[in-house]
């Protein structure tokens, strides 16, 4: 009876044993599954959080596409009035330069003549309808044509 008795305590060692194993291994898996459930929570806001912010600059992207088109519509409007603006200078300056090219070439020609013949500086402006510069400038050119100084 003894050894039965043995046999049976040890039989029970052997098991409290493994009971005892399996618990402590049970306890470390339940660890083991705990941090992964709170890194699979973890990953799961990040996850989130990145979707939120892939949501939030697509709206912020689409938002700026809005601007720049409105900018470069803004671009082409002001390039084309100034297009127009510069067309409309270019018309004036060559009406301009026509109507100049025709009158003061007959004129400063007239006040050479007057100057060559004595006019004075008010004269020539009177008549020429010319500047005083341009009158002044005449003269002087006229008095430095007829000085006898050696050139």
């Amino acid at each position: 009876m003894t050894v039965e008795l043995l046999v049976s305590a040890l039989l029970w060692l052997i098991l409290a044993a493994v009971a005892l194993f399996l618990y402590v291994r049970l306890r470390y898996t339940e660890q083991q599954l705990d941090q992964q459930q709170q890194r699979l929570e973890q990953l799961q806001t990040e996850v989130r959080g990145l979707g939120s912010a892939g949501v939030k600059m697509g709206e912020q992207m689409s938002a700026l596409d809005g601007r720049q088109a409105k900018a470069h519509q803004q671009f082409k409007q002001q390039l084309h009035e100034f297009d127009q603006r510069l067309a409309t200078l270019h018309e004036k300056q060559f009406s301009v330069t026509r109507s100049e090219s025709d009158e003061p070439s007959s004129s400063f020609e007239q006040a050479v003549k007057l100057a060559r013949k004595g006019a004075t500086v008010e004269e020539l402006t009177e008549i020429c309808n010319i500047t005083r510069g341009e009158a002044d400038l005449i003269a002087m050119m006229q008095r430095y044509e007829q000085s006898p100084v050696e050139r």
